[in-house]
Parts: C-alpha cells; sequence; structure tokens
C-alpha cells in the first residue's frame, strides 16, 4: 500500500472542510427542519423488567433508522413524561392527549 505525503495529507484535509462548511453555508438549517416531514412515534409506558431493552433494541432503532431517513422524529407519552430505565431515558416531546392530527 503506497503513503501519502504529508502535503497531500494537509490538502485533503483542507479540501473536505471547506467542503463541509461550503455545503452547510448554502443549506440554512431552518429551511432543513422545515422541510423535513414529521413522524409521531408513541412508546409503551409503564414498568417493565425488559424497559430498557425496549428503549434500546426497539425505540432507539426506530427514531435512528426514521432520521437517518429524513424524518423528524416526535415522541408521545400518555403521561408526557421521561420514559426512565437503567440502560436509556426517553424524554417525551408531549401528551399524546394534546396531538393534532396533521391536515
Amino acid at each position: 500500500m503506497k503513503r501519502i505525503t504529508f502535503p497531500v495529507a494537509i490538502f485533503v484535509g483542507v479540501a473536505m472542510c471547506f467542503s463541509v462548511l461550503f455545503y452547510f453555508s448554502i443549506i440554512p438549517t431552518s429551511a432543513l427542519a422545515e422541510s423535513r416531514p414529521k413522524v409521531l412515534l408513541i412508546p409503551r409506558e409503564g414498568y417493565s423488567g425488559d424497559i430498557g431493552l425496549m428503549l434500546i433494541k426497539e425505540v432507539g432503532v426506530m427514531r435512528r433508522m426514521l432520521m437517518f431517513a429524513g424524518y423528524k422524529v416526535e415522541v408521545a407519552t400518555a403521561s408526557g413524561g421521561t420514559i426512565v430505565s437503567p440502560a436509556m431515558d426517553l424524554k417525551s416531546d408531549m401528551i399524546l392527549a394534546a396531538v393534532k392530527k396533521a391536515s
């Protein structure tokens, strides 16, 4: 495997930094946030011995996949509180009763 020289490595690093800065300066973040469709995620509340497993392996995976697909994920629970487990906490964005249907 051929090693690249130090000046070439510096040039590539600087070029990557400028390309990232250029990309984020053209597309405002507020426009990106407004254009993303929203998805409502409703996890089950209550005590369970496997609540940590549910938050990590089920809810966490769904949230990441939806965010990577370009959706804004909002979490609603019946109480509007945080679901707490030893492994992970999930903060609710809203109370389920306050959710309005999009037109």
